[in-house]
């Protein structure tokens, strides 16, 4: 599963996301002696791999947030909805905007 999830994170970079693939790297240096008998190549200090692992689940937890938003509005991860859902939606997402503006403490 860590080879294959290595394989899908590596096209992400081109896309602005290395968090995950990043993740993945520091995973397999801690388990290197279960894939190699020889020295593992990458190195990261414990700071930044816990820096990395703790981004990487704040990140998953933001991604599940914005899930959540969408599945509410009816909007799909690209932002499309169907013609006949459009105005609800459209609604929606406003009064959300609306809403979340309106719980600022500052301007």
């Amino acid at each position: 599963m860590l080879t294959r999830r290595i394989f899908s994170h590596a096209g992400e970079p081109w896309e602005g996301n290395n968090v995950p693939l990043q993740a993945d790297i520091v995973l397999i240096t801690k388990l290197w002696n279960e894939y190699s008998t020889g020295p593992c190549p990458i190195s990261f200090s414990s700071a930044e791999a816990d820096s990395i692992i703790h981004l990487q689940s704040m990140q998953e937890e933001v991604d599940l947030q914005l899930k959540l938003v969408r599945d509410f509005i009816g909007v799909g991860v690209d932002g499309w909805t169907s013609p006949d859902a459009y105005e609800a939606a459209y609604s929606c997402a406003r009064q959300m905007k609306v809403d979340g503006l309106a719980s600022l403490d500052t301007e």
